[in-house]
């Protein structure tokens, strides 16, 4: 059977977590938070039930292990609050984009590039509105503006 957390045992490792170890005020753990410093001051003494979006908070700025905050099982946190924060999926994002340039060839490299600086001095593709200036795929693969083969 599952047992709800209890909300004291949640409150008291909260104030733990916030005195001793992110060293913040109520006011600016709060404001962090974006909830009013007496709503904080609820949660610590165990008044009123933390809210999803306040642990969620936790976790992606401080690294918080939300398992330990509701249970107190494992590590406090599941990186160091020093850890410098990493927009969500942008890590398995670069993973995947250096996999795929990877299997290209130095050629295909640099051409890839090429286009990448067209695009930056341009202003991206909302700033392109010629269809002539966009790249255009083939039965060879991607071609540019001129109808050279880009890739493939």
């Amino acid at each position: 059977m599952h047992r709800k957390p209890d909300r004291k045992l949640i409150g008291n490792r909260l104030k733990l977590l916030r005195t001793k170890y992110l060293k913040l005020s109520q006011e600016k753990l709060a404001e962090i938070l974006g909830v009013k410093r007496n709503t904080l001051s609820n949660w610590e003494r165990g008044e009123n039930e933390m809210n999803y979006e306040a642990m969620h908070i936790l976790y992606t700025k401080f690294g918080v292990n939300i398992n330990w905050l509701l249970t107190g099982e494992g590590s406090m946190f599941v990186k160091s609050p020093q850890e410098k924060e990493t927009p969500t999926n942008q890590a398995g994002i670069d993973r995947e984009l250096a996999q795929m340039l990877s299997m290209l060839s130095p050629e295909q490299q640099q051409v890839l590039g090429d286009i990448f600086k067209t695009f930056l001095k341009k202003g991206g593709l909302m700033q392109s509105s010629s269809s002539s200036e966009k790249p255009k795929e083939n039965a060879k693969g991607l071609v540019d503006s001129h109808g050279e083969n880009v890739v493939g």
